[in-house]
């Protein structure tokens, strides 16, 4: 049997694997063209009040950035979810476009909306988003940053119930796993292979990873809260849902 290489998809960082029709080489910034994005009531409040302003094509398209096409550090492997149905040519930025640009890590000074999640020349998406349980929250109180985890949430439904259902359940369920494992330890009940799975779980190579992250640090700082996350928020939702009926 051949080795499957697992990976998760760098937007919701759902898996892929390898034997599956299911990646998309995407390109953080369009190569063809830049489209129009209907921000959305609540974010437009956020920009107004922040002092910023989405700049994007006022109607139709306008060119993207075709010197990017084989920029190595333009490419994100993700879910066809997240390319194809979500972002498409999305890409909101809050400054000057810069069309004609050849290296994507001088372009700060555009005021990127959406997070590129790989390497070191964007901020660290864990830096800007965290989650309570499996729901995604902003860590800033305010400024760009805000904005930027705002955008990257609402453009890719990280916490969209109707539209990516299956992701925040299985989100859920690997919240399950990784807090029976922190129990274990904790108790000290096989603690070794407690630790090991805890490891495993929350690595930055490992599916949900920054929801997995956010749990650990929680339970670790106040098990109480983790436990009483998991009793209220979690578990009643996973034993609510039924494969075969969806949620009752």
């Amino acid at each position: 049997m051949p080795y499957l290489v697992r990976r998760p998809s760098a937007y919701c960082e759902k898996w892929l694997e390898a034997d599956r029709i299911e990646h998309d080489v995407e390109h953080f910034r369009p190569k063809a063209s830049i489209a129009r994005w209907d921000v959305p009531a609540h974010l437009r409040e956020e920009l107004r009040a922040a002092g910023f302003r989405v700049n994007q094509p006022h109607r139709g398209s306008e060119p993207g950035y075709r010197l990017l096409a084989y920029h190595i550090l333009n490419y994100a492997t993700v879910c066809k979810e997240c390319n194809s149905v979500l972002k498409r040519n999305l890409f909101p930025i809050t400054g000057k476009r810069s069309s004609d640009a050849r290296d994507p890590t001088k372009l700060a000074s555009e005021g990127a909306l959406l997070i590129y999640p790989l390497g070191s020349h964007d901020a660290d998406p864990e830096d800007l988003i965290e989650f309570c349980g499996a729901s995604p929250q902003v860590r800033a109180v305010s400024g760009h940053d805000r904005l930027r985890a705002l955008v990257t949430i609402e453009v890719f439904g990280l916490d969209d119930w109707r539209g990516r259902r299956s992701l925040i359940l299985d989100r859920m369920e690997w919240v399950e796993k990784l807090l029976w494992a922190l129990q274990r330890r904790h108790r000290g009940q096989d603690a070794s292979n407690a630790r090991k799975a805890i490891e495993r779980l929350t690595s930055t190579t490992f599916r949900h990873a920054n929801c997995l992250r956010s749990f650990r640090r929680l339970y670790e700082k106040n098990p109480v809260e983790a436990e009483r996350l998991y009793e209220e928020k979690i578990r009643p939702l996973l034993e609510s849902y039924s494969p075969a009926k969806g949620l009752s």
